[in-house]
């Protein structure tokens, strides 16, 4: 039960994170543009390995740590995003 419980926790997670394509190269190659959001950089990987599923070149990997306040605190978040060339 408790394994079933983490794989609904780890599908439910990758599902937050979008997968845009991009346009084409002269190489005919597909382009993701990965955005995970308060994901970690391995939501990110769990993508790009589900829409590139014979592999994938690192095109670009960003992720960005930033502070937020509101009147109940604050806090720092991350962001992160990555850019893929499918093989």
């Amino acid at each position: 039960m408790k394994q079933q419980a983490i794989a609904l926790v780890v599908v439910l997670l990758a599902a937050c994170t979008t997968a845009t394509p991009m346009r084409t190269g002269d190489d005919g190659k597909e382009r993701f543009y990965l955005d995970c959001g308060r994901q970690s950089m391995a939501q990110c990987i769990a993508k790009a390995n589900e829409v590139c599923p014979s592999g994938y070149t690192v095109d670009k990997q960003d992720q960005r740590t930033g502070w937020g306040f509101s009147q109940y605190g604050g806090g720092s978040r991350t962001e992160s995003a990555m850019t893929v060339t499918c093989k």
